[in-house]
């Protein structure tokens, strides 16, 4: 990680912030990374740890997406804020298919400094 960027602080516990609930934070981390990276819906996680044995309703997996968005606030408003200092910011719109052959596009934002680090210097 970058140097210049400020360091947070944040301890979540085992015992998570969802009530009645005690998931560990690998399980939130799961469920999570297979929502927003591997585009696996909610329902379709609930079928896939059905499928092990496991039963956990949309609900309580909503729950925890929720619960790490709260505990990851402090990091995306960092974030926000440092994004909104640079004067470029690199966009990359690959076309992405999803089901159906549509098109969807995925806008990930990249700070210039991280292309070209000289630039920051400047």
């Amino acid at each position: 990680m970058s140097e210049h960027l400020p360091r947070v602080g944040k301890v979540i516990s085992p015992t998570s912030d969802i009530s009645k609930g005690l998931p560990e934070v690998g399980l939130v981390t799961q469920v999570v990374a297979s929502k927003y990276r591997d585009y696996q819906p909610l329902y379709r996680q609930s079928h896939i740890f059905a499928r092990d044995g496991v039963e956990i309703p949309v609900s309580t997996l909503a729950g925890g997406v929720g619960a790490a968005g709260v505990a990851l606030a402090p990091l995306a408003e960092l974030l926000r804020l440092d994004l909104l200092k640079r004067t470029v910011v690199h966009a990359d719109e690959t076309p992405l298919l999803i089901l159906d052959a549509k098109q969807v596009r995925n806008w990930d934002y990249i700070p210039e400094v991280y292309l070209n680090p000289e630039k920051e210097a400047a």
